[in-house]
């Protein structure tokens, strides 16, 4: 396997003119652009393709490091990793590949009718519904903010006492889905669609900036530049969506905890496929603390989070 990625590195420093001295262990050196190194103190990990120097101590992921080398952008970036399948196995990689050379299929997204079928009104017209202001008092939300989300409330059929939050892309609605507000139904959640097709958040998140992933609408409320994938996966559509939006850094904050359980390290496994797919600056996953998701936590806290480097320390994929 270290051979195979061995080979790549060498193909891709060839390609951009950089030169390197022989492998050592599963490390290929370079010249460090961030020191007067006049050697080859820089060390790439076959294993992790980051990087580290042995004089100043910097590290980073291969993006940064050619970057700083030779100037390359993010998306030529992308684009050279995309021409070497043997760069990863990961099924997001090949998910991803197929997409952007158009080999797969992108689901047709369809407009929605909305309003949906069935009667519903605008939230503000509910302003003194006891019932609503006991849910939007629950969820600490305020009518203002709803209403500029586009929130409608159901009232008839299968649409009856639900919460209706729609999906944009590209300035239309292209799905919603419905909270019960009664804590009664079966059905906590009503979908107008498969939501794998979708990313909440989709036309607001401001594009090769950090973005963080949580699962639904309401935690993506509370976390700033963030899109919800409406559970703890990620489709293809949904990865080609995330990969047009050309993220600097991406943290996974799916309400999970660390605590030993499936879910944990099904996201984690997820990071490290989104690191090796996106190869940005940073993918690392947000530890919440357990039975806690973004929404719980509120918009303070989560930024606290956020803006700590601890959630980094032993996340970030192919750390030394």
């Amino acid at each position: 396997m270290n051979e195979d990625r061995e080979q790549l590195l060498k193909d891709i420093l060839k390609s951009v003119g950089v030169d390197y001295s022989p492998t050592n262990r599963g490390v290929m050196n370079v010249g460090c652009p961030y020191c007067d190194d006049k050697g080859y103190h820089c060390g790439i990990f076959l294993d992790s393709f980051r990087f580290s120097c042995w004089k100043c101590h910097e590290t980073g992921t291969l993006f940064q490091l050619l970057s700083s080398l030779v100037g390359m952008t993010w998306s030529d970036y992308n684009m050279v990793m995309l021409g070497y399948p043997s760069f990863t196995d990961v099924p997001a990689k090949v998910q991803i590949e197929k997409l952007v050379n158009g080999e797969e299929e992108v689901k047709e997204i369809k407009i929605v009718s909305w309003p949906p079928s069935g009667f519903s009104v605008p939230i503000k017209s509910m302003a003194y519904d006891t019932f609503l202001r006991a849910f939007l008092q629950r969820r600490r939300l305020s009518l203002d903010f709803c209403a500029d989300m586009g929130v409608r409330i159901g009232l008839t059929g299968k649409l009856t006492n639900r919460f209706l939050m729609p999906v944009f892309e590209d300035g239309k609605v292209v799905a919603y889905q419905g909270r019960d507000m009664s804590e009664s139904s079966d059905m906590k959640y009503y979908s107008s669609d498969n939501m794998s097709l979708y990313l909440y958040g989709y036309d607001d998140v401001r594009r090769e900036e950090k973005i963080v992933i949580v699962e639904g609408i309401f935690d993506s409320w509370r976390v700033d530049n963030s899109v919800a994938t409406f559970g703890t996966s990620i489709s293809s559509t949904q990865l080609k969506k995330l990969f047009d939006l050309r993220p600097a850094e991406i943290v996974l904050a799916w309400d999970i905890g660390e605590d030993g359980s499936d879910a944990y390290w099904v996201a984690y496994k997820k990071m490290k496929e989104l690191s090796d797919l996106f190869g940005c600056g940073v993918v690392s996953m947000l530890t919440l603390p357990v039975g806690k998701d973004p929404d719980d936590l509120g918009e303070a806290r989560m930024k606290e989070l956020l803006d700590s480097k601890s959630h980094k320390i032993m996340e970030i994929v192919g750390s030394k």
